[in-house]
């Protein structure tokens, strides 16, 4: 083999050499690209969230946190510096409360009862003498609760005579006088016999009955009201001097009238 065809077929060698070369590396870095992890989409914000609920995620919770802390600490301090008093007049949000719990201590079963009296002048008679004499230092005879003892309860003693009363059902009227209401002024007057329980339910007839009342029902409720031996020796007074005789000389009545029992 002579010289320059010598070198020609060196450089054909060298060319393709080259050239596998060139396609190995190719194809290494073909398969490297291939096999490496796919790149984590970068997360893109909508158009319509704001940047500040992306970015800060427990921004509001903390807002509300710290609002809700403020909210205690001026509680306390107006507690401790004016104390609790039964002349304050209830909150709002106290009187949603205290609502929403009498709603729920009384059971469904009793909630949703009617009254199983049926209405008389006779029934409606008696659910007039017994609030007279039980009911009427607190709620008036009338109701409204615009007395001496009921403007001084906490919470104030409410106007039967208003819707907040009137919609309540017969069950929810009849637990409440039969049970009282916890941490107010409301006794519970059942002792759970068959005696009290119609009772209540004659007093359920009359308070729906109280938006209607007459004035002579209210003077016959007044005359009713348990009196002490002042106020008799007042009225027998008044009775004397209306008749021409002698107030001074006018008897008073030796005891009071004694007060209707439950």
């Amino acid at each position: 083999m002579n010289g320059p065809e010598s070198s020609k077929r060196l450089r054909q060698c060298h060319e393709r050499y080259s050239q596998l070369l060139q396609f190995e590396v190719g194809l290494v870095h073909d398969r490297g690209t291939s096999i490496a992890p796919p790149a984590r989409p970068e997360k893109k914000m909508d158009d319509d969230t704001p940047e500040s609920a992306v970015r800060r995620p427990g921004l509001g919770t903390g807002v509300v946190c710290a609002l809700l802390l403020v909210c205690l600490c001026i509680l306390t301090m107006s507690t401790l510096r004016y104390g609790f008093s039964a002349r304050d007049k209830p909150t709002k949000i106290e009187s949603v409360v205290a609502s929403m719990a009498r709603h729920w201590s009384i059971p469904s079963s009793v909630r949703e009862r009617k009254n199983p009296v049926a209405l008389s002048r006779e029934v409606l008679a008696d659910g007039q003498a017994h609030f007279a004499d039980h009911c009427y230092l607190c709620h008036g005879n009338d109701g409204k609760g615009q007395t001496g003892m009921g403007k001084g309860m906490y919470p104030r003693t409410p106007d039967l005579t208003l819707p907040a009363t009137q919609s309540l059902s017969d069950g929810e009227l009849f637990a409440i006088i039969e049970n009282g209401v916890r941490m107010t002024g409301m006794p519970g007057f059942g002792d759970g016999t068959t005696a009290s329980a119609e009772a209540s339910w004659k007093l359920v007839h009359f308070i729906r009955h109280l938006p209607r009342l007459t004035p002579e029902e209210l003077a016959a409720m007044e005359r009713s009201n348990p009196k002490s031996s002042e106020d008799w020796e007042q009225l027998e007074r008044e009775a004397a001097f209306l008749a021409g005789g002698d107030e001074a000389s006018s008897p008073a009545p030796t005891n009071a009238v004694q007060p209707h029992h439950h």
